[in-house]
């Protein structure tokens, strides 16, 4: 199970402060990946928690989120649990991505329902 956090470079303290937290709060432990330098690292979660577990570490992490200036994605998860969790989290624009959708792909044929918010 893995995620890709993004962040503020400057909020990588901020941005570490929130993983140990969330780490504690649900007894998962998480791992990170890659250069924090950019303002992105993958977070793996430890073990094989269940999909209820994993909705908790993704909720603990996008309420801190707006701390470390950054978005909570799912890149890699089991099938079933996948389909159990929002795997973009909240995202801006949406309407507009609709509205973009709907001029360019009106059958929906192109990669139905893979993107954010079910697009």
């Amino acid at each position: 199970m893995r995620l890709k956090v993004t962040h503020e470079i400057a909020s990588v303290t901020a941005l570490l402060g929130a993983v140990a937290e969330v780490s504690e709060q649900t007894g998962v432990p998480l791992d990170l990946r890659g250069s924090a330098a950019v303002g992105a690292v993958g977070v793996a979660l430890r073990g094989r928690p269940g999909p209820e577990t994993v909705a908790r570490v993704l909720d603990g992490l996008r309420r801190r989120s707006r701390d470390f200036g950054g978005t909570v994605v799912v890149r890699d998860a089991d099938p079933d649990t996948r389909r159990q969790l929002d795997v973009w989290g909240p995202v801006g624009g949406l309407d507009l991505m609709r509205r973009v959708k709907d001029q360019l792909d009106p059958g929906r044929v192109l990669a139905p329902g893979r993107f954010v918010g079910g697009i």
